[in-house]
């Protein structure tokens, strides 16, 4: 456990709880530029403790966590506007590199970003329920934080 500013004693389980409810509720991932510094600070512990918290969990790393994120936030847009081309919305999520977009892609949503996006198009199209939580892995095994 970290000892933090205020007294207050944190683990890891609760920093990577506490980064996971920042991501999903402030999207930071978005800016290319956002460290791992700035999401300490926003989680209210420091650089090493929250990327001791990251390594140890299925993420591994903090890039690895935002790539995850990002890509989750493209399949959302995706899934609401099929007809967008994935390969040119990347960046808007965050990616500054097409290779690890496409990467990343393939590690979380199982298949290349044209094939993902054939497939929404045909749940649509036969009105079936889209729910991405379902259609993108998290790495290894995640736990809910």
């Amino acid at each position: 456990p970290a000892l933090l500013d205020d007294g207050e004693f944190i683990d890891d389980e609760e920093i990577m709880r506490r980064l996971m409810v920042l991501f999903d509720k402030e999207k930071p991932f978005l800016n290319p530029d956002y460290k791992v510094f700035d999401a300490s600070l926003a989680v209210g512990t420091n650089k090493s403790y929250a990327a001791r918290a990251i390594s140890k969990s299925p993420f591994n790393n903090f890039k690895s966590l935002c790539n995850h994120y990002r890509v989750m936030e493209l399949c959302k847009i995706i899934a609401e506007k099929p007809e967008l081309d994935i390969r040119k919305l990347y960046k808007k999520v965050g990616f500054t590199s097409l290779g690890v977009f496409h990467n990343s892609f393939l590690l979380y949503a199982g298949e290349s970003p044209v094939k993902w996006t054939k497939h929404i198009r045909q749940l649509k199209e036969n009105r079936e329920p889209v729910r991405v939580e379902n259609l993108v892995r998290y790495p290894r095994h995640i736990t809910e934080y």
